[in-house]
């Protein structure tokens, strides 16, 4: 007999969230990262047993950080709605050691079982716990474990009361979709962790480090006839900075323009000059993604949208796609190029869902069913090839098409991403007809296909010789197909997410070389080459490619011969881009 619900007004989001909060010193002690990534739809998920939810995550937690010594451990979160009813699936995933097959069974045995086990030492009782509690409302808990990559544990509960009326989430989601946000903080991790909630529900997110760089997105956006709609400042930004950057947010006319301070209780006179129009909010650091959405909830347009009833909405939200689509995952972490591929495999007729790395792939195909993964190969966390691996060690992933996307074209990393299991291989950067060829050749022809109508681009206007050296306008007239009726804003987009995220990868190269550190400019050339390539900046490209062989090879010498000309080479390609960029299309 199910035990009574306790805090039944508690929703996941909070409970998890709070749960998580409880066990961030211990992992700060050991340095370890702790991660929590949970699905907007938990914010509205109630019904469910939050005392024995907090005891089980309570007890994973304190397993996995008490066997991860270096690395992370990440709580995830989502609700699926199956025949029989809604379930909660919460994944608790560490770096740590990882079970043998026989700690496997001894982690979820009984005290009884356990005795007549070889091994069972070093699992902890906080599975057996765990997995005892979850008898007592149906629930169910698995274990993934590899002893040189970390474990999975999830646990999958049911829903015993489901209110068909909380849609908030979907409808707030719905109302950002296409709406700018702008974040200023020199602190990375922090940045890109507000980047990626924002992102996970429907907003555009551009990420900078300073003031002149703010500017310049605000510059651009007003230019283009746009405007950023949510500005996040850290509290860390100096006072006169900071005016002049709201100075120029109030200057865009947007009257739902909203800024949000992080670490700041907007109680002090700093901030109020410029804040006339501007609605305001603020978030106390770290910040937890419950009081993240709590406070973009409160934007004046979704306010409004969320008070003008709608008849099909919620019908709409639910509405599966079609069975006939095929959902492509795409496996990326550079930003600019998850925009161009998403935006062309939309285009082609798919349905497309974004990974940012490798574990983040492995998660959502363990929890959804994908027709087709694109999977880049050089990744932080976690690379294309080991998460193809993963991704066929399981029985039901082993026919599924993955094919590599790669920016480099030498002769051996054809058989690389074969022997990682992979499926295909397409070098960056591709076009349209490549993608839809590729889908066509492992999913059939009848399958794919053109949605839109696309109009022949003459790409042999005039150019001066310099333009025609620095960028091709091919691959910048295969961008401005995606978008509709003449009209530039998905061009526009890339465009300056081009510009913006390249400035911030050029200064980390910049730190590179000033650091003697080859593997920091490694890194950030391998990145830069990949999205310049995608935008016809190949000549530059070209540039990064040698800046990261340089750096994989340590060369430091040699690198700082390359570094001015390859600065001089980035100005000037980005000046004709510029150029190029604003002429018609016919």
């Amino acid at each position: 007999m199910l035990r009574e619900m306790s805090e039944h007004g508690r929703s996941l989001h909070e409970v998890i969230e709070n749960t998580v909060e409880l066990a961030a010193s211990h992992a700060s002690e050991k340095g370890l990262a702790l991660v929590c990534n949970l699905a907007p739809a938990c914010r509205d998920t109630h019904g469910f047993d939050a005392w024995c939810i907090t005891q089980i995550l309570t007890n994973l937690l304190s397993n996995a950080l008490r066997y991860t010594t270096q690395g992370s451990v990440t709580v995830s979160a989502s609700c699926e709605h199956f025949s029989g009813g809604d379930y909660i699936n919460i994944h608790v995933i560490d770096t740590g050691p990882g079970f043998t097959g026989s700690r496997q069974q001894a982690a979820l045995a009984t005290p009884d079982q356990r005795e007549m086990l070889d091994d069972s030492e070093g699992v902890g009782f906080g599975l057996l716990i765990s997995n005892q509690l979850c008898e007592i409302f149906g629930g169910e808990i698995t274990i993934e474990s590899d002893p040189t990559q970390g474990t999975t544990i999830t646990l999958t509960a049911p829903v015993f009361e489901s209110n068909d009326d909380t849609r908030d989430s979907s409808r707030i989601t719905n109302a950002f979709r296409n709406t700018y946000a702008l974040i200023i903080d020199n602190d990375v991790a922090a940045k890109r962790l507000l980047e990626a909630h924002l992102r996970s529900w429907g907003l555009l997110v551009s990420s900078v480090l300073d003031k002149q760089s703010a500017i310049a997105v605000l510059d651009e956006k007003r230019q283009s006839g746009k405007s950023v709609s949510m500005l996040f400042a850290s509290h860390q930004l100096e006072r006169d900075a900071l005016i002049e950057i709201l100075q120029k947010l109030s200057a865009q006319g947007d009257d739902t323009a909203m800024l949000v301070m992080i670490g700041d209780d907007m109680s002090t006179s700093t901030i109020r000059l410029g804040l006339d129009n501007l609605s305001r909010a603020s978030l106390a650091v770290p910040v937890k993604a419950s009081e993240l959405f709590d406070c973009i909830s409160q934007h004046p347009y979704v306010k409004e949208t969320m008070d003008t009833p709608t008849e099909s909405s919620a019908s709409d939200a639910a509405a599966p796609a079609p069975k006939s689509t095929p959902h492509v995952l795409l496996v990326e972490d550079n930003i600019v190029n998850q925009c161009v591929a998403s935006e062309i495999l939309k285009r082609i007729g798919t349905e497309v869902s974004v990974a940012n790395n490798g574990i983040e792939a492995v998660g959502l195909l363990e929890r959804n069913q994908y027709d087709f993964v694109f999977m880049d190969c050089q990744m932080p966390e976690m690379d294309g090839y080991e998460a193809t691996r993963r991704i066929r060690s399981k029985p039901s992933l082993a026919e599924l098409p993955v094919v590599a996307l790669t920016a480099n074209a030498l002769s051996g990393d054809r058989q690389k991403c074969m022997d990682a299991g992979m499926s295909d291989y397409l070098t960056k950067p591709f076009t349209k007809a490549q993608l839809e060829a590729m889908l066509g050749k492992w999913l059939g022809e009848d399958r794919v296909g053109t949605q839109d109508e696309t109009h022949a681009v003459d790409a042999s206007a005039e150019q001066s010789q310099s333009e025609i050296e620095l960028v091709d306008e091919t691959a910048l007239a295969e961008i401005r197909q995606l978008d509709n009726d003449g009209e530039t804003s998905i061009f526009d987009e890339i465009v300056l997410e081009y510009k913006v995220s390249s400035k911030d990868l050029m200064a980390r190269i910049a730190q590179g070389v000033s650091g003697d550190d080859p593997d920091a400019v490694q890194r950030a050339a391998h990145a830069l080459k990949s999205s310049s390539a995608a935008l016809g900046l190949r000549h530059f490209s070209e540039q990064c490619a040698r800046l990261e062989n340089l750096g994989q090879q340590g060369d430091q010498r040699s690198i700082s011969e390359l570094w001015p000309s390859a600065e001089d080479i980035y100005q000037r390609s980005v000046s004709a881009l510029d150029v190029v960029a604003e002429k018609k299309v016919a």
